[in-house]
């Protein structure tokens, strides 16, 4: 079978490469329809971006109407890639943790020397109703090791307690609360780096699905993200914006000392 699909890493807004898109797509451009009208298209109430590329530039598009990318629904998968991954450069370890029914994410978000920051997310999904949270502690506190770690961040409301467990072995923890205030701009940070393509991932689905998923909820400074109407998780999505936050703010960490940090 032959298929034909728009090319990778096409910036939609820009009519040109709309019309890259539709002659790639289709062997019909220009003879059985009008190129400049499928073009013109984009951005019409009947095509939201997600739709047009479905349509007309012939690929697989994973953004529901209601995430918070589906304006961009091409810039998480243009995100995947691969990386040289090392310990002596700067990371962290986010924890998004549940007590039951919900998901648990650990990601480790990596800053490259290219700027841009590399994610990798195990998610345990409940099982039975529970999730083994020893096991959850144990795979962040392995992971907490290595010239460039910056820290376990978490959301103390289900990880306080392991929190300053990881204190007193030495290991620094910095709580994170997500409260409004703080969500706000690390939700903001987040979505600006996926869509300049400063992020980079394997491609794995379950993360994918997680940032997908998520839906803006608007507040006063910005927007913090929630699940939609199908309440598919979005833990992974949660210790992205955590993650590269705490990173990109190098000036917490002018004290190395290991404990548990409170960043506002």
């Amino acid at each position: 079978m032959d298929w034909y699909e728009g090319p990778d890493g096409l910036d939609y807004k820009i009519a040109k490469n709309r019309e890259i898109a539709v002659k790639a797509a289709s062997g019909a451009a220009g003879v059985l329809w009008n190129i400049k009208d499928r073009v013109a298209d984009w951005g019409k109430p009947a095509f939201p971006p997600h739709e047009w590329i479905r349509y007309y530039s012939n690929k697989w598009v994973d953004v529901a109407e209601e995430s918070w990318l589906k304006e961009h629904p091409a810039a998480w998968s243009g995100c995947a890639g691969r990386w040289v991954s090392s310990e002596s450069n700067p990371f962290v370890v986010a924890v998004d943790m549940a007590l039951r029914r919900d998901s648990v994410a650990v990601s480790r978000i990596e800053m490259l020397p290219d700027g841009r920051y590399a994610i990798t997310s195990r998610i345990w999904n409940p099982d039975g109703g529970q999730i083994d949270h020893l096991d959850v502690f144990n795979y962040a506190k392995g992971l907490a090791r290595g010239s460039g770690f910056n820290g376990v961040v978490y959301d103390p409301r289900f990880f306080e307690l392991p929190g300053r467990m990881l204190e007193d072995e030495g290991i620094l923890a910095i709580q994170f609360d997500q409260s409004p205030q703080r969500m706000a701009p690390a939700c903001g940070l987040a979505f600006d780096l996926i869509i300049a393509g400063n992020i980079v991932h394997d491609g794995d689905p379950e993360l994918s699905s997680h940032i997908t998923s998520a839906v803006k909820r608007e507040q006063e400074r910005g927007f913090t993200l929630s699940k939609g109407k199908s309440k598919r998780h979005i833990d992974a999505a949660i210790t992205l914006c955590m993650g590269v936050w705490i990173l990109a703010s190098t000036e917490v960490f002018a004290d190395d000392t290991p404990g548990v940090y409170f960043f506002d």
